[in-house]
């Protein structure tokens, strides 16, 4: 008598995001990537903006297939590509990272009839900026992230949103009666924390010294993260710690203006700019605090990672 061994077939999810650069969504993924159980699902990932990203190797290597499909100005030729790419590799499950523009990779997914799932992560649809303050253009942008948020939320089989806050936005600018997303809280891997000689060579590297009080920030150098007051905060802190130092992990549009903004405190010789760096952890695990002054967040995956870390934090209170 011969026994039959069932073996059920691994769920195969492809994530759809912007790009594969450093940033909160990119580097949560990675995580997941690292941390699943092999078995548990095949993950993929395809990009809908102009370039794959920085990370694209490291994702590669982790098993993840990669494919970029821009969306740029033909969104509906973004929907067919996409579409036969579900069909193609037989995806089990769509999960949509595009905020705004979510509905249109979640119309592919109906027609391709696979189930998808909508993660949105901040909370402002859409982002203002020069372009989108002008009256005439700013109400055809938000009547496009009303339609589409609304389509997006109504047409995916789940729609979630990584805080309480996050849904509310929604709600908002979708202008949806009920609560549309059900909150789902991100996670973090638990940190590795770095013994005092290694915190010693870490600090090094970045010429610190052991008896430095070494403040951190790290995020993207945008609007959002108020770099500005970030400096405005440090000059004060300086002013009562003479040895305190500020590193201010991160790459963004604002570099040149912060960098400018140092130099009119006078405060080159005390604040570091590192770009985009691999080694936040062991940043984490050398500083002595986290300064976090955002405007906005939705779930911080940074204040997550120097929790984890047992950093301590001084953040803005955001509703």
């Amino acid at each position: 008598m011969h026994e039959t061994v069932s073996t059920i077939k691994s769920p195969r999810v492809l994530h759809l995001v912007h790009w594969l650069n450093r940033g909160g969504i990119e580097m949560w993924l990675l995580s997941l990537l690292k941390h699943r159980e092999k078995q548990s699902c095949e993950i993929d990932v395809c990009c809908k903006g102009p370039q794959v990203g920085e990370l694209a190797e490291e994702f590669s290597q982790l098993g993840a297939n990669l494919y970029h499909l821009p969306q740029g100005q033909t969104p509906w030729r973004f929907v067919t590509n996409l579409k036969e790419l579900l069909v193609r590799r037989r995806y089990d499950v769509l999960h949509v990272h595009t905020g705004v523009h979510s509905s249109w990779a979640v119309r592919a997914a109906n027609r391709a009839r696979v189930p998808v799932v909508t993660t949105f992560h901040n909370t402002q649809f859409p982002r203002e900026s020069v372009w989108t303050s002008r009256p005439f253009l700013g109400q055809i942008i938000k009547k496009y992230a009303r339609y589409s948020l609304r389509f997006a939320v109504q047409h995916s089989d789940v729609a979630t949103a990584v805080s309480q806050g996050v849904s509310d936005a929604v709600q908002q600018t979708a202008q949806i009666e009920d609560g549309p997303c059900q909150v789902v809280y991100l996670g973090v891997a638990d940190a590795q924390p770095l013994n005092l000689n290694e915190r010693v060579q870490k600090r090094k590297e970045l010429d610190l010294s052991p008896k430095d009080k070494v403040l951190l920030h790290v995020g993207s150098l945008s609007e959002q993260k108020n770099h500005m007051g970030l400096l405005k905060i440090f000059r004060s802190i300086r002013n009562s710690v003479p040895n305190a130092k500020l590193l201010i992990a991160g790459m963004g549009p604002l570099q040149g203006k912060i960098q400018h903004r140092i130099k009119d405190l006078g405060l080159e010789s005390d604040v570091r700019m590192l770009g985009l760096r691999k080694d936040v952890s062991g940043l984490m695990a050398m500083s002595d605090l986290l300064l976090f002054p955002s405007y906005r967040e939705g779930l911080s995956l940074t204040l997550m990672d120097a929790s984890a870390a047992n950093l301590p934090i001084v953040a803005s209170e955001i509703p």
